[in-house]
């Protein structure tokens, strides 16, 4: 979880994904690790269910409830994804 896998497998999922000599590779690649993963997994579990239950209440979707409660929200651990990426 510490550690990457190396150069060679990053070529190889650079090119499977065709994005050699494209910028999304430096931030798309570099974002998705085991560790980020599990840091934004235990930020989401972290949010409460009353935020979803009292949206549901107020008669809000699925996609409602995505765009205009959870990702309002969110932006902190945005941040600290995007700010840890820059870094590298």
């Amino acid at each position: 979880m510490f550690f990457e896998g190396g150069l060679v497998p990053f070529v190889v999922v650079v090119r499977t994904l065709n994005l050699h000599g494209t910028l999304l590779v430096y931030f798309i690649l570099r974002a998705v690790n085991a560790f980020r993963m599990n840091l934004m997994k235990n930020y989401f579990l972290s949010l409460s269910d009353r935020l979803e239950d009292s949206a549901r209440i107020d008669g809000a979707e699925n996609f409602r409830i995505l765009f205009q409660i959870i990702v309002p929200v969110s932006k902190p651990i945005a941040v600290t994804i995007g700010a840890s990426c820059w870094a590298l």
